[in-house]
Formats: structure tokens, C-alpha cells, sequence
């Protein structure tokens, strides 16, 4: 059998106009991902056969799981194992003419660390803990801003998997996250939240259902010093929840790793707002 070579944007619309046909005229309701997958399986684009890529249960669709895993949120101490316990927050007042202005907002700077650093975090301050002064901390408020540090419980709830679940072969989400260089990761529906290496800012990314399948968006992008302009990719989007989470991951990853390996000396200013 020789299978024809056809494009990714061909077969989406060819998976899109099969979705239709078989809503219109056999009144089956049928996944754009499972259509997409039997198109692929017709043409020759990856080793399942078209039953496999088919099943029967409860309809026709894709089987999709939940693997029923929570999204770790690490401490933010460089080298720290621990799950965090709290949510490190910056907390200051402002008096002005029409009353007072409170400013409470995650610290950028440590956004989360375990019970243990946050004891030592508070033995090891320096100054009056207290609104319009600037209190010196081991770990949080590294910029140095005026206000005191307060911490808030993390709530488990707001980081167990919701939405989006996989399905499909490849990489699932949880093992996407499992990325050496991600220090820190949490998730809220169809949003990551992550860290990379050393780096304490938070870099969201977030998924959802498209034209061509899974497509991603994300808050940074990556500039080291061996690169002429941030990474942008020019394909924001993969076959399953998992493959597009890992395209996003390593897009950062790699060249966080090429950086340090050639002896660069990470830096907050190589994430880039996109």
C-alpha cells in the first residue's frame, strides 16, 4: 500500500469536513481530534491502524483519561525538594487624600516556598516588618520593595486537574511537567503555571482546543545571550494536551540549558513577556 503524503492544514480540514459529514447524515456526533486521528491513520501518518484509532464505547469517539494526578507546586528555594505550603505575598498600605490604598500581591520574586523556609524566612528578616519600610528577607521580596511579606495557605483544590484530559498516544501532561529544569509547576483548569531552573518568575501556559488540534499560548518567551531574539515558535499547537504542553516546555527549556551549559549565569531578564 503506498499512503499519500498530505499537509497538516489539509488534513485538519479533511478531519473537520468528515466531523460534519457524519453529524449531518448519520447523526453521530464525533470528535474533531478522533476524526483528525482517522485521517492521519488513512494517510499513513503515524503507526495506528484506523480501528485502532476508532474505538466503540458509548458512541464513537476517542477514549479519553484522566490520569487523575495533581500538579506539584514546589518551594521556590533554589534546590529546595518540598512541596509548597504557602503562597508568599507582598503586602503594603498606601495613605493618600481619598482614603487608603492596600497593596496585596503575589511575590514575583518567591512566589511559594515549604514550611520550612517560610520559619526561616521569618527568623532571618531584617527591619520592622511593617507597611512603608523595607524588611529585608532571606528569600522573599528580593527586589527589595516597600511592605512586609505574608504568606497564604495553599489551596489544593485550586491546583488539582480540571478541563482539558488526555487522550491519545504520546506524552501525557504530567509527564511533560516531569522536565528536569522545571522547578515549580501548578495548575488552574487549563493553565500551567512553571518555573524554569533557577529563574523565580512564573510563565503561564495555557491550552485549548483548536483549528489544528491542541494549541498553546504562553506568557514568556526565552532570550539568553546566545540567542538574536526570543524563541517564538511558528506551529502553537500539537496533537494531544501532552505533546503540546511538552512543545511549549521545551521551547523553553533547551535553550535555558544551552545558555547555562556554555557558562552563562541565569538572569530574570531573559523571559520575555509575549
Amino acid at each position: 500500500m503506498t499512503f499519500l503524503n498530505i499537509s497538516s492544514k489539509t488534513r485538519a480540514s479533511m478531519a473537520r469536513r468528515l466531523a460534519s459529514f457524519l453529524e449531518e447524515h448519520t447523526r453521530v456526533q464525533i470528535q474533531h481530534t478522533l476524526a483528525n486521528k482517522a485521517i492521519a491513520a488513512i494517510f499513513g501518518h503515524n503507526e495506528h491502524s484506523l480501528s485502532a484509532a476508532i474505538k466503540q464505547q458509548g458512541g464513537i469517539k476517542l477514549d479519553e483519561l484522566n490520569d487523575g494526578h495533581t500538579v506539584r507546586l514546589g518551594c521556590a528555594v533554589h534546590g529546595c525538594t518540598r512541596d509548597a505550603a504557602v503562597e508568599v505575598r507582598l503586602f503594603d498600605l498606601y495613605e493618600r487624600t481619598d482614603g487608603v490604598r492596600i497593596f496585596d500581591q503575589q511575590d514575583y520574586t518567591c512566589p511559594y516556598l515549604c514550611d520550612e523556609h517560610v520559619a526561616e524566612n521569618e527568623r532571618g528578616a531584617i527591619g520592622t516588618r511593617a507597611p512603608r519600610d523595607i524588611t529585608q528577607y532571606p528569600f522573599s521580596n528580593q527586589h527589595r520593595a516597600q511592605g512586609v511579606t505574608t504568606y497564604r495557605p495553599v489551596e489544593k483544590e485550586a491546583i488539582s486537574t480540571s478541563g482539558l484530559v488526555d487522550f491519545g498516544e504520546g506524552w501525557t501532561m504530567a509527564a511533560a511537567l516531569k522536565d528536569e529544569l522545571i522547578t515549580g509547576s501548578r495548575r488552574v483548569k487549563d493553565t500551567f503555571y512553571v518555573r524554569v531552573g533557577s529563574l523565580k518568575t512564573e510563565i503561564s501556559i495555557s491550552l485549548r482546543r483548536g483549528e489544528f488540534g491542541i494549541e498553546f499560548s504562553q506568557s514568556h518567551v526565552i532570550k539568553t545571550p546566545m540567542q538574536i531574539d526570543g524563541y517564538r515558535t511558528s506551529r502553537p499547537w500539537n496533537d494531544t494536551p501532552g505533546s503540546a504542553l511538552r512543545q511549549a516546555i521545551t521551547g523553553l527549556t533547551q535553550y535555558y540549558n544551552a545558555a547555562t551549559r556554555a557558562g552563562h549565569v541565569p538572569d530574570e531578564s531573559w523571559l520575555i513577556p509575549y
